[in-house]
């Protein structure tokens, strides 16, 4: 028992570590208890696809809720007035090219939002503009965590961008499910996920980690607490996904998420390996 308590604490204190102001560390707290408590209604829920009309409010709540999380975490990293600019930009965007979605079908194809995900502004949810955030937000983290720090400068931020845009898609990969079929926030006109949503939301993703990485990184200070964070915003929303795109029968989508994080895992582990770092160079007397 000593021992679960002291690795929990020790879990604790880097899932917190960096935060120098004492009220963003009690909302961060605040925030991740709120979401662990709400985890497994949520996943009965998305994955049923039960959810009485009167509660559809908490699916607002419960988008937004980890792109708060992922917002404050960044407050760690820089004051706070810069957190809000990069995250206030990247809200604007996405939300003109999600409305440029609804209205002209480009770039993610023909699609339309419904009242499951309320409210809508110009047909579309602010709520999934907070989403992106948490997605942008924890895949660029997670990318961070996954290329080797000593890289060079042009080949770490370019490689960052890339393995950032491969867990968006990931993620993407097992949102569609259940969002666009089981919870019906969204309606695909022809029925189906057009090839073109994934290209958009990989070109997406590139173009603002490509941006973010460029412009703000994190110090040795506050990396093991945004790993952590990144790990837990997009780890309980992809598990949750998983899990009702499997319920439901969508294994596909499920098997090629997992192969996509595999990949991004694997060249991770291939890109630390000593011997492709320190080739071992031949003896000048041997063969």
């Amino acid at each position: 028992m000593e021992r679960c308590d002291s690795a929990r604490v020790r879990f604790l204190r880097t899932f917190e570590k960096g935060f120098h102001n004492g009220f963003a560390r009690a909302v961060f707290r605040t925030l991740v208890a709120i979401s662990v408590l709400l985890f497994p209604f949520g996943l009965y829920f998305v994955s049923s696809g039960v959810l009485p009309g009167q509660y559809r409010v908490m699916s607002t709540v419960s988008v937004a809720l980890y792109g708060i999380i992922a917002f404050v975490s960044e407050l760690r990293t820089s004051r706070p007035a810069a957190v809000l600019q990069r995250a206030g930009t990247l809200f604007l965007v996405v939300f003109v090219i999600e409305w440029l979605g609804v209205t002209t079908g480009i770039p993610f194809g023909q699609y339309t939002y419904t009242q499951n995900l309320p409210p809508l502004v110009a047909g579309v949810p602010p709520a999934i503009a907070v989403a992106w955030i948490s997605v942008m937000f924890s895949s660029w983290r997670l990318a961070r965590a996954a290329v080797p720090a000593d890289a060079p400068v042009r080949f770490r931020l370019f490689a960052v961008a890339l393995a950032a845009a491969v867990f968006a898609v990931a993620f993407d990969t097992v949102l569609e499910p259940m969002a666009a079929f089981i919870q019906k926030y969204w309606v695909w006109e022809n029925g189906s996920v057009p090839v073109q949503n994934y290209t958009a939301w990989f070109a997406i993703s590139f173009l603002a980690v490509f941006l973010l990485e460029k412009t703000a990184g994190a110090s040795p200070e506050t990396e093991a607490g945004m790993r952590a964070t990144a790990f837990f915003v997009y780890g309980f929303q992809f598990v949750t996904f998983l899990v009702a795109g499997l319920v439901n029968g969508f294994v596909g989508n499920a098997a090629i998420a997992v192969a996509l994080l595999g990949g991004v895992l694997l060249a991770a582990f291939l890109g630390r390996r000593p011997s492709s770092r320190n080739p071992i160079h031949r003896s000048s007397t041997g063969a």
